[in-house]
């Protein structure tokens, strides 16, 4: 059996592992800051009605697809590994702290549970991302492996 399996090599996984380098993930990573702190901020600028499309087009829609796209697509260049769906992630998780208020997510007559709100809603949005970033880069490694 030992004769077996080191006749196998060493990259026997079920999905393709590789090792992370900031050369190769520097284009993912760029991607990820315009859509996660570039874009927000625009939108932002533009005051109350950017604020809303913020919430109900980004926070919602396109943040959630651009981590997948962005995950599958470094999990088939370089392959998987633990440390870039963990850096996509905190950058996701970040731009939830920074530019979704949670005023807005509470009615107007109910202000004073805009923090516990909130923070739950973080909480939520940092495992939603957190599965988002480790699934599709797994996906990626897994269609490199395969495919």
């Amino acid at each position: 059996m030992a004769k077996l399996r080191k006749g196998l090599g060493e990259d026997t996984h079920f999905i393709k592992r590789g090792k992370f380098e900031t050369e190769t993930a520097k284009m993912y990573l760029i991607a990820l800051l315009i859509t996660f702190h570039i874009i927000p901020i625009i939108f932002v600028c533009m005051g109350e009605k950017g604020v809303v499309g913020l919430y109900s087009i980004f926070l919602n829609m396109i943040n959630i697809i651009v981590l997948f796209i962005v995950g599958v697509f470094y999990g088939i260049r370089i392959g998987y590994n633990f440390k870039f769906p963990l850096i996509m992630t905190v950058i996701s998780f970040l731009s939830y702290l920074f530019y979704y208020n949670g005023s807005v997510m509470v009615a107007k007559d109910h202000l004073e549970y805009a923090i516990p709100a909130y923070m739950a809603y973080g909480v939520i949005y940092l495992f939603i991302y957190a599965v988002f970033s480790f699934f599709s880069t797994a996906l990626g490694g897994f269609a490199k492996r395969y495919f």
